[in-house]
């Protein structure tokens, strides 16, 4: 998840705080904190960013059960809000890295896959401060890439620098624009 916020030319990324009650933000940071393996990656992620509800481990069945339980609503409820809300011919983007998983590609009009080699994945999820085995679990979880080709309108290849990436975002906007 991305908890930045990018308010300009009308477009807008949401922020966890945002989203989920207040009364409940509480809870999600303590399970965050109570769940996440490397306690010093939570710290510093914590303190620079906000917190990562990706970094409770997959093997945290139940955290993650309750994690979800708050989180998810509240994001189907903010995009629900802003579909309504949008205007007319408006390019709605929504990051669901569990999609094809969870089945939901039937509620969207397009979908686009933003796919990199898995050892270039590898290498940045370390970088990030994962563990291979954090990492390992975290890609045996989710559907092979074939699989999200299938449901996929678009692939954008992220191997490359930040130009290749752009340009294959502009591209896809360009043709999506009407």
């Amino acid at each position: 998840m991305d908890f930045s916020k990018l308010h300009t030319d009308g477009y807008y990324v949401g922020n966890i705080y945002d989203i989920v009650d207040p009364k409940k933000l509480d809870e999600v940071i303590k399970l965050v904190k109570e769940a996440s393996v490397n306690k010093e990656q939570y710290y510093t992620y914590r303190h620079t960013c906000g917190i990562d509800p990706q970094s409770i481990p997959l093997s945290e069945k139940e955290a993650r059960k309750k994690l979800e339980a708050i989180i998810h609503p509240a994001v189907r409820a903010e995009f629900n809000r802003i579909t309504q809300t949008a205007p007319a011919h408006s390019i709605v983007i929504n990051q669901i890295p569990l999609l094809v998983e969870t089945n939901g590609a039937s509620k969207f009009d397009v979908i686009i896959h933003v796919t990199a080699p898995i050892g270039m994945r590898t290498s940045r999820l370390l970088k990030r401060g994962m563990h291979t085995s954090e990492i390992e679990a975290r890609i045996a979880a989710q559907v092979s890439d074939d699989e999200r080709n299938r449901i996929s309108h678009y692939i954008i290849n992220n191997d490359g620098d930040r130009d290749h990436l752009l340009r294959q975002v502009e591209a896809i906007y360009e043709e999506l624009k009407i």
